[in-house]
């Protein structure tokens, strides 16, 4: 958790047990235990500039922010809703959207199965949503964003 409480500029108050459990009813879902955690240390931060994750060649993440724990909730919500709605697909019944970048990359972590706690890329619709690894944990995605 070092590597991504050491990211932040500046972090907002922490959410209670009582908030978090209150989000995972409305969601239907269990946050995985590391986002579980940082809500408990703060509910979102403001990101330093600069920053990047690089993917490969072709893709990199910056200014990477986490949404507080109600943005994060309305979101999953309201995309959960588009893809029962669509049918465009079915990653709202795997993974959790909590980060967003300057280029509004989606990057997620995944709530459910053998991938729990894993750090994703949801490729573009375009593409049929692939979804590609980024890293292990949410300390490790963080620890591998690096001054530019």
């Amino acid at each position: 958790m070092n590597n991504v409480l050491n990211y932040f500029v500046k972090l907002n108050p922490p959410v209670s047990e009582v908030q978090i459990e209150s989000a995972e009813k409305e969601m239907g879902i269990k946050i995985p235990s590391e986002l579980r955690t940082f809500y408990t240390i703060a509910n979102g931060g403001i990101p330093p500039e600069g920053y990047e994750y690089n993917y490969n060649d072709s893709f990199s993440i910056g200014f990477v922010s986490i949404y507080d724990l109600g943005f994060l909730t309305s979101a999953y919500l309201s995309n959960k809703r588009a893809d029962e709605y669509y049918k465009t697909n079915d990653y709202c019944s795997n993974y959790l959207l909590p980060f967003i970048d300057l280029g509004q990359n989606q990057i997620c972590i995944a709530f459910n199965g053998e991938n729990i706690g894993k750090i994703f890329w949801l490729g573009e619709p375009g593409d049929g949503f692939p979804v590609y690894l980024l890293e292990n944990s949410l300390d490790d995605f963080f620890g591998k964003l690096k001054h530019n």
